[in-house]
């Protein structure tokens, strides 16, 4: 190889890398690997390898439908019942997964910098078996321009394991993902994650069982606080913690994005984010590696407009993208969220 050559090859290895990283806490772009029947096989090995090297990852799921929602006010056993029927009835049609590895902390006296490297999989899904669409939950995914088209022609088929046993399908593989999760035994992220915790245990795990007490006591035995760093919820930390008047994932999600790089021009400390191309680094032609645009306007980190973010259609002006990037976000933004709130406490 010429001299010549190895420069121009490092020069596009330079350029690559940097398109994905932040600069200066600035994160302007989410890599999104999608996974779905036609290249699980692939990319399976590499899921179940970045599980093992995480420091925490975070669960987000899109369902069929989410039931009935009055209940509120009722006795938990009774919430129970109609949560584990919702659940047994509905499907799981998308699994975002996103893994967090820290390579290092670095103090300096102008540089206190948290680096972290990065993968986010958008895994299609959907239940072997006939299962319950909720027209709204259509509505919402149609809104946030999820390619239904996409899901019906190439999702991974999951099972519970009771029919598992009599049909063997691809539900095996999400089983040995979230096996995996379990057995690495690093902090698990979700928002407002207790029905998603039912879908998962449902499909992923066994079937719900009829007490609420026997769920309990599994449910704990997943997450053993001697054992491993627990779950969190980004939702309760935000209420609870954070003390404030709005908790949904775009708001929070945006408040930290800023706030990074405040801190970052402050010298304190901020979050620095690498996503690892080593996929796209093996064949560039690939085409299930995507990035989504989630810069802020110029100028909202130096002069923040005086706006009232309790309406949408401000969210929407802040964000020309938004409808576009809503979708991608809720799989990402818990992640950074938890960041925030296990280093700045």
């Amino acid at each position: 190889m010429t001299e010549k050559k190895k420069r121009i090859i490092d020069i596009l290895e330079e350029e690559r890398a940097n398109y994905f990283r932040t600069f200066h806490g600035k994160l302007s772009k989410i890599v999104i690997i999608e996974v779905n029947k036609w290249n699980m096989n692939r990319i399976f090995p590499y899921i179940i390898s970045c599980a093992r090297n995480a420091s925490f990852v975070s669960i987000d799921l899109e369902l069929s439908g989410l039931g009935p929602q009055n209940f509120i006010g009722q006795d938990m056993l009774y919430r129970y019942k109609i949560i584990c029927e919702t659940a047994r009835t509905r499907s799981i049609i998308s699994v975002g997964l996103c893994m967090f590895r820290l390579l290092k902390c670095t103090e300096k006296k102008k540089k206190k910098r948290i680096k972290y490297e990065c993968q986010v999989f958008n895994i299609l899904t959907m239940r072997a078996v006939p299962f319950i669409v909720e027209p709204n939950s259509m509505k919402f995914l149609a809104k946030n321009n999820f390619d239904m088209n996409e899901l019906f022609s190439s999702s991974l088929f999951h099972t519970s394991v009771e029919v598992h046993k009599v049909i063997l399908l691809q539900g095996d593989t999400m089983r040995s993902i979230w096996s995996e999760i379990l057995a690495a035994r690093i902090p698990v992220v979700f928002h407002n994650g207790l029905i998603d915790l039912f879908f998962i245990y449902q499909n992923f795990y066994l079937g719900l069982p009829e007490s609420c007490d026997e769920f309990i006591a599994n449910i704990s035995d997943w997450f053993n606080l001697e054992e491993s760093c627990g779950v969190y919820d980004s939702k309760y930390v935000a209420e609870m913690d954070f003390n404030t008047k709005r908790t949904s994932l775009e708001y929070i999600f945006r408040k930290c994005q800023r706030n990074n790089v405040l801190e970052a021009n402050c010298s304190r400390a901020f979050i620095s984010i690498s996503f690892d191309y080593h996929l796209l680094s093996e064949d560039p032609t690939t085409d299930f590696i995507y990035s989504i645009d989630c810069s802020l306007p110029d100028g909202f980190y130096e002069n923040p407009p005086r706006i009232d973010v309790y309406h949408d259609s401000t969210i929407k002006q802040l964000c020309s993208n938004y409808l576009v990037i809503r979708f991608f976000l809720l799989k990402f933004l818990k992640f950074s969220f938890y960041h925030f709130y296990y280093f700045y406490n």
